[in-house]
């Protein structure tokens, strides 16, 4: 499910004046445990460690664990986004030492009961807009609609297009643009109230 692979540049900008920490940077598919180089990070981040679990169709298709620099305010924050088709749950914690090591990140709940918001549901890949009328009743803290658009440009430029329901710690996240080795990712990630209501 391609359109979940933006949610993996959300890691380090989900998850301290003048002096800058030296944090571990890696990642593991397999495990909540990784090893790599160290990284200066800038002013007013810490080092973290990022969770982010996602689902398609109620199968697993990304169980993703970071290390890095986190913005400090991220610092021990969980989220989630879902859909009729898909959900992302993020967690974030962190240490404050040179090269330390955080603790594992605590998830959000997962919940079935109806919170009364209604909300636009659609993924999209290759564009930016949606036309669908799909609607998907929210869950949980998920109680507000949100639209996340994420564009990866280098070689070659992808679009994908994201709509359900989030938490407002996941709406906090705002927007993100970062450069990284040629590739630049730009998510914009935008929250509104959703309709009360039910099908």
């Amino acid at each position: 499910m391609s359109f979940l692979l933006g949610i993996l540049y959300v890691l380090s900008a989900f998850a301290a004046t003048g002096y800058s920490l030296s944090c571990t940077t890696c990642s593991s598919l397999e495990s909540t445990a990784c090893e790599g180089p160290s990284m200066t990070c800038l002013p007013d981040n810490v080092c973290g460690s990022t969770h982010v679990i996602a689902t398609a169709f109620g199968v697993p298709v990304i169980n993703q664990f970071t290390m890095s620099c986190v913005p400090r305010y991220h610092c021990n924050g969980t989220g989630s986004i879902s859909n009729s088709v898909s959900k992302i749950k993020v967690g974030v914690s962190c240490c404050h030492t040179d090269n330390c090591t955080s603790p594992i990140p605590t998830l959000p709940e997962d919940s079935i009961e109806l919170n009364g918001i209604v909300c636009p549901s659609c993924s999209v890949v290759g564009s930016l807009s949606c036309d669908s009328t799909d609607t998907v009743q929210c869950t949980g803290d998920e109680n507000l609609c949100v639209s996340q658009a994420t564009e990866v440009t280098g070689n070659t430029t992808s679009r994908t297009l994201f709509l359900g329901c989030a938490t407002r710690s996941y709406c906090d996240i705002g927007t993100i643009s970062t450069t990284t080795s040629n590739v630049t990712v730009d998510i914009r990630i935008t929250c509104t109230n959703g309709t009360s209501g039910t099908y």
